[in-house]
C-alpha cells in the first residue's frame, strides 16, 4: 500500500466513522431521554409509573427485537442501506412522539424511534470490521461508547435545563430533523467496504471483505452464531450488566434519587450523568487496554464486580454513605463498562464472516432485558408508592449478580479470532 492510499484510506476511515458515530449519538440520547423527562412525560400524558414504563420499554422492546435483522442485513445487503432507512424511520418516530397526546401516540412514536436507534451500533460494528484492522475492533467499540455516551449525557442535565426552557417536545422535533439531515450524509458519503471507494483492505480486515463468504447463505451463518455455545454466555452478561444499567439510567435513576434523597431533578440528572461520563470515559481506555494486553475476561469480570458490589450502598438508599452519592455512580458508571468486551469476545469466538450477526444476537440481550425490567420496576412502584423504588433497586442487583456469574463462563480469546482452532474448522 501506497503512502498516498494509506493517508486516503485514513481519511476515509474516520470520514464514515464520524458520520455515523453522529447518528449513533443520536440513538443515545433517545434512548435516555425519558429520565430526564419522567416528571415531564407523567404530566403531558396523565401518566402512572407503569405506563411511564411502557412510554420508554417499547423503544427498547422494538430495538431487541431488531438486534438480529440488523445484523443479518449488515451483513447482507451492507450497512449504508439500513443505516438511512433506519434515519428515516427514526426522524419520522421523532415527529409522531413530539406532537403525541396520549399513552399510545407516543409509544408508537417511541417505537418508531426504537427501530431506527436499534440500527447505528450493529452497522458501525460492521463497518468497523471491514475498514479498520481487526486489531483495533475493541480500542473502536470504546471510542464508539464514548461518542455514543456523549449523546446519553446531553440527555441528562443539559436536557433537563433546556426542558425548562422550551419545553421537550420542541427538543424531540428537532432531534427528528437532524436524525433526517445525518441519514441523507450517510447515504451520500457511507460505504460498506474500502473496495468500494477503490481502496485496499487495511491489514487484517481482508477476511470480512472477502467474496467467498457472500456465498454462505445468511441463515446458515445465524444458525452457528446462535448453537455456538461460546455466544450465549456473552449474551448473559449483556442481560444482567447492560440491561441493568440501560434500566438505571434511561428511566429509573432520577426518580429513585428524587424520592431516597429528596433531591431535586436536576440534581439527581446530574448524578446519571457523572455514571454516564464515567461509563463512557472507561469504555475508551479498556477497549484500548484489551486489544494491547491481549486480555477480554479478566477485565470484565473485575469491572463487573465493581458494578455489582456499588448497588449496595443503592439498596440502603445510599444513607448510609451520606456525602458520597456521586462517587457511588462515578464507580458504578465505571464497572458497568465490564460489558462492552462481549462484543468483541462474540465476534471472537464466532466465523468471522458473521460478525454482524454476532453482535446482533449479543444485543439482543441488553434491550430484552431494559424491555423487561422497565414497566416491571414501574408496576412495583405503583403497587407499593413507599419502597417499591428500592424493591426495584432489589430486582436490578439479582440481575447484575446473574450477569456476574455468567460471565466466569465466557472464553478468553485473547484478541484472537478463535472459532477455527477452537472447533477444528
Amino acid at each position: 500500500m501506497t503512502h498516498s492510499s494509506k493517508q486516503h484510506l485514513r481519511r476515509t476511515q474516520w470520514t464514515i466513522f464520524g458520520l455515523v458515530i453522529v447518528a449513533y449519538m443520536l440513538s443515545f440520547f433517545h434512548r435516555v431521554a425519558p429520565a430526564a423527562l419522567s416528571t415531564d412525560l407523567q404530566a403531558s400524558f396523565s401518566a402512572t409509573s407503569a405506563q411511564l414504563g411502557i412510554i420508554a420499554a417499547v423503544f427498547f422492546f422494538v430495538i431487541m427485537l431488531m438486534q438480529i435483522p440488523t445484523g443479518i442485513m449488515a451483513d447482507t445487503l451492507g450497512s449504508r442501506k439500513i443505516l438511512g432507512f433506519g434515519c428515516a424511520v427514526a426522524a419520522a418516530g421523532c415527529f409522531v412522539f413530539a406532537s403525541a397526546h396520549n399513552v399510545l401516540l407516543a409509544s408508537i412514536g417511541r417505537g418508531l424511534i426504537g427501530f431506527g436507534a436499534a440500527i447505528p451500533f450493529v452497522a458501525l460494528l460492521r463497518l468497523n470490521a471491514s475498514w479498520f484492522a481487526a486489531t483495533q475492533f475493541a480500542t473502536l467499540s470504546g471510542l464508539t461508547i464514548l461518542f455514543g455516551n456523549l449523546g446519553a449525557i446531553l440527555s441528562t442535565s443539559p436536557l433537563e435545563i433546556l426542558s425548562h426552557t422550551i419545553g421537550w417536545r420542541p427538543i424531540i422535533a428537532v432531534s427528528g430533523i437532524l436524525t433526517a439531515l445525518i441519514g441523507t450524509l450517510i447515504i451520500w458519503f457511507v460505504r460498506d467496504k474500502p473496495a468500494d471507494y477503490g481502496l485496499p483492505s487495511p491489514d487484517g480486515a481482508a477476511n470480512y471483505n472477502s467474496d467467498i463468504h457472500k456465498k454462505i447463505p445468511w441463515q446458515n451463518q445465524l444458525s452457528t452464531v446462535i448453537r455456538n455455545r461460546d455466544t450465549w454466555p456473552c449474551f448473559w452478561v449483556g442481560f444482567g450488566i447492560c440491561g441493568t444499567f440501560f434500566t438505571f439510567t434511561s428511566l429509573w435513576g432520577v426518580p429513585y434519587l428524587m424520592q431516597t434523597l429528596g433531591i431535586s431533578k436536576q440534581q439527581a440528572a446530574a448524578h446519571i450523568l457523572v455514571m454516564i461520563f464515567c461509563h463512557s470515559l472507561t469504555a475508551l481506555f479498556l477497549g484500548r487496554a484489551s486489544d494491547r494486553m491481549e486480555n477480554r475476561k479478566g477485565l470484565l469480570l473485575c469491572l463487573a464486580t465493581l458494578y455489582v458490589v456499588m448497588w449496595i450502598p443503592m439498596l440502603a438508599g445510599l444513607h448510609v454513605f451520606t456525602g458520597a452519592s456521586f462517587l457511588i455512580f462515578a464507580l458504578q458508571g465505571i464497572g458497568s463498562t465490564s460489558y462492552t468486551l462481549i462484543w468483541a469476545i462474540a465476534k471472537e469466538v464466532n466465523p468471522v464472516q458473521s460478525a454482524g450477526m454476532a453482535i446482533g444476537v449479543t444485543n439482543t440481550s441488553m434491550f430484552l432485558a431494559a424491555a423487561i425490567l422497565q414497566p416491571v420496576i414501574g408496576f412495583i412502584i405503583d403497587r407499593n408508592p413507599t419502597n417499591g423504588m428500592l424493591f426495584g433497586v432489589g430486582l436490578l442487583t439479582v440481575v447484575s449478580v446473574f450477569g456476574l456469574i455468567y460471565g466466569l463462563k465466557l472464553v478468553e480469546t485473547y484478541g484472537h479470532n478463535i472459532y477455527a482452532k477452537r472447533f477444528n474448522k
